[in-house]
């Protein structure tokens, strides 16, 4: 439901409905599943072979690989997703370069990453709940918009992310932030309100961009 309303407030600059879609870093296949809901034909890349095989059970098109195997021939694709992927990787520019290779002239680059420079981020401070030890990098809008540039291509959209989780898994992710309260609010939560789907904003943007003019030239 994340992955599909994230798609739906950025439609009108995405590729039109049959667009050949990779989505880099899938896991399960959640975007997958949107995307083909979307009317997209999507693909999905994955380094972990039992995340893989968990999506192929469902039906659900992944490959085994990153983006370092050269898996797809150039121009393979009229977008491509990186949901979350770009902060945990040690060469984010190596990455991009890689996707410019298999990305079409006129195609969109999706990145979706946890934004370090909002306003949330600022007041959480040293208790930000994206700094961890998974995330090798931190970027803001201005840095995602730097190391697009860097590797070829130039932002044209920022889009706040909004994501839809049952309320009881966000308030066990608020017990584990250690947020005031949070453990008698469990408690007191009936089940039925517990699995009610609730929108909200962590502090993560989605960024699209463009090959740059000058490249597709």
């Amino acid at each position: 439901k994340s992955f599909y309303n994230g798609l739906k407030a950025v439609e009108k600059y995405l590729p039109p409905k049959g667009a050949k879609v990779l989505d880099v870093g899938t896991a399960g296949g959640g975007f997958l599943e949107a995307a083909r809901q979307f009317g997209y034909d999507a693909v999905g890349l994955e380094p972990s072979r039992f995340m893989v095989e968990q999506g192929k059970q469902r039906g659900l098109n992944i490959i085994a690989g990153t983006l370092d195997d050269d898996l797809f021939p150039p121009a393979s694709f009229d977008m491509v997703c990186l949901w979350d992927v770009l902060e945990h990787l040690a060469d984010p520019k190596a990455a991009l370069y890689a996707v410019k290779k298999i990305i079409k002239a006129d195609g969109v680059l999706l990145i979706n990453y946890p934004d370090i420079g909002t306003w949330i981020a600022t007041i959480a401070g040293k208790r930000f709940w994206w700094i961890l030890s998974v995330h090798l990098a931190h970027f803001t809008t201005q840095s995602i918009a730097k190391i697009c540039d860097l590797t070829g291509f130039e932002v044209f959209h920022y889009q706040p992310y909004w994501q839809t989780l049952e309320f009881g898994y966000l308030e066990d992710m608020a017990i584990i932030l250690k947020v005031p309260f949070s453990n008698m609010l469990k408690r007191l939560t009936p089940a039925f309100l517990q699995q009610l789907p609730i929108p909200y904003y962590a502090s993560q943007t989605t960024v699209l961009a463009h090959v740059k003019k000058i490249e597709r030239d």
